[in-house]
């Protein structure tokens, strides 16, 4: 999933998508999702390394339903544009 700018949610910071990846859930009966950010920064040596952030689900359905409204909007923005 791509977010506006690459932003990540979390800590404000530009970084790479919202990846998901399916884990077992702690009772071990179902797998759930779980999100998260990379951001690349510097070790004390100068080398790029991966920073995960993790996000919460609620923070991801919050994000999804965003997009969603945008998404809506501008498909009617654009017709409305189409009728002139």
């Amino acid at each position: 999933m791509r977010l506006k700018d690459n932003i990540c949610p979390r800590c404000g910071e530009k970084g790479y998508g919202l990846f998901v990846k399916w884990v077992l859930n702690a009772a071990k009966t179902r797998y759930e999702p779980y999100y998260y950010f990379a951001h690349r920064v510097k070790d004390e040596y100068g080398y790029a390394k991966l920073k995960w952030c993790y996000i919460k689900l609620a923070k991801v359905k919050e994000i999804l339903k965003e997009t969603s409204k945008e998404a809506t909007n501008e498909a009617i923005n654009e017709g409305n544009e189409d009728d002139k």
